[in-house]
């Protein structure tokens, strides 16, 4: 042992130098002066360099379940029942090919693999199930319309389309237009107006997000903005009532007039419509035709009708295109019974049911022979047809059709809502909302 202020030797039972007197710090270690600066440099840059990849999302503590906020936080896992029961749903998923090199660390391929492979999973699973299950965007997450569900990876995992090393990851399957992310410095994406799969993940910066346009983060605070514009997962659970123009009302007659323009003039009967400060929502048939039914799809902006989108009773989903064009409305706008239903009776003169129920009026002296109506459509348990007097609402019973109402639209509606069982939607659509 040597003196610290000296270097002369020493022993410990010296207690001081005996050179300059010194004491000794007994229990301590003498340190050199080179030591301890060579000891502080190593912690200083340690730090630094944690910092650093920290900041970077270079490390990582797990992914993280968003804590109380529900706007990020994975929804609940449900598998549908095709994708139980279809053995051709476990067929493993197709390769991701993605396009040119994506601007990552390298220390983050990893966990930007796994990314792509949940991207990858969620197409093939949307192709796979394209012709039976309609998907739209609940509170921006991807959802299945039929019983509002969500999909995740574990739901993938479980059908087959991920690898189960995705039954634990806790990562984001969101249904988003890019055009949404304009006006967030920190996310760069095309103005595009198409809804888009991006799957996320929690970093320490955010939320970082893959897509067809690579990887991006943002802050989470910015997405739970443009996940609040997004109409919420609850779809028939909203409560807002809309309003339901009559003929005489200027909605209505707005909606009679621009829809007729682009019947090239032709009488159209307004079959169903409901309007809020944002939206419209109208089906409507060629007066004469009420076995076709359109749908159109209007803005509300300061008391006025203007087009969004028309002509998508054809295709296979209709709610799908509903949600492309106004991934915010209000769900019950929509008549529920009738989105992709594409079942909607004609009644002419020479139908069986037609004669029957006319048989009926007559016979009960509500009608005289000579009475025709003007407007006639049924569903295989209620008809609707108009006479000069006002509206007729009649009821399959079995063996014969009964006569419910005789007054308008209003009461005929209110009589079929009472007449469903619980949980089920009336035909509206076979209504004339005049």
């Amino acid at each position: 042992m040597v003196c610290k202020k000296c270097s002369a030797p020493m022993e410990v039972s010296d207690g001081v130098c005996k050179i300059c007197g010194t004491p000794l710090r007994k229990g301590k270690r003498v340190w050199s002066k080179h030591i301890k600066m060579a000891v502080v440099g190593v912690v200083l840059f340690s730090s630094v360099i944690f910092v650093v990849l920290y900041t970077q999302g270079r490390i990582d503590f797990g992914f993280l379940t968003g804590g109380d906020d529900p706007s990020i936080t994975q929804p609940s896992d449900n598998l549908p029942v095709d994708a139980d029961n279809n053995e051709n749903a476990t067929d493993p998923p197709m390769t991701y090919e993605g396009d040119g090199e994506l601007p990552v660390l390298r220390d983050e391929e990893a966990r930007l693999e796994l990314l792509q492979e949940v991207h990858q999973g969620v197409k093939d699973y949307m192709d796979y199930f394209d012709n039976q299950l309609p998907f739209v965007s609940g509170g921006g997450h991807l959802q299945i319309w039929d019983d509002l569900t969500f999909v995740t990876p574990q739901r993938l995992a479980n059908a087959g389309f991920l690898g189960e090393e995705h039954l634990q990851e806790e990562r984001f399957i969101f249904l988003i237009r890019p055009i949404d992310f304009a006006g967030f410095d920190e996310i760069d994406l095309p103005p595009s107006g198409e809804m888009t799969i991006f799957v996320g993940h929690e970093t320490v910066v955010g939320i970082g997000l893959y897509s067809i346009y690579g990887y991006h983060q943002i802050f989470r605070e910015n997405l739970n903005q443009i996940l609040a514009s997004y109409t919420p997962s609850n779809w028939n659970e909203l409560v807002m009532p809309p309003q339901r123009p009559g003929a005489g009302h200027p909605m209505h007659q707005q909606a009679v007039a621009s829809i007729s323009s682009l019947m090239n003039g032709l009488n159209v009967d307004i079959r169903y419509m409901a309007f809020d400060e944002e939206f419209a929502f109208v089906t409507a048939s060629v007066a004469g035709e009420s076995h076709f039914i359109r749908y159109y799809l209007f803005a509300v902006e300061d008391g006025n009708l203007h087009l969004l989108v028309h002509g998508f009773e054809g295709v296979r989903h209709p709610i799908q295109a509903i949600n492309q064009a106004a991934p915010n409305i209000n769900a019950h706008l929509l008549p529920f019974s009738e989105i992709g239903l594409g079942q909607h009776s004609l009644l002419p003169s020479d139908d069986p049911v037609f004669a029957q129920i006319i048989a009926v009026l007559q016979t009960q002296g509500h009608i005289q022979p000579e009475n025709q109506p003007t407007f006639a459509a049924a569903t295989e348990d209620f008809a609707y047809l108009v006479f000069a007097g006002g509206g007729v609402l009649m009821v399959n019973a079995g063996t014969n059709w009964v006569l419910q109402t005789t007054v308008g639209w209003q009461q005929a509606e209110a009589r079929m809502w009472e007449l469903v069982d619980e949980g089920q939607v009336p035909p509206l659509y076979i209504l004339r909302q005049d």
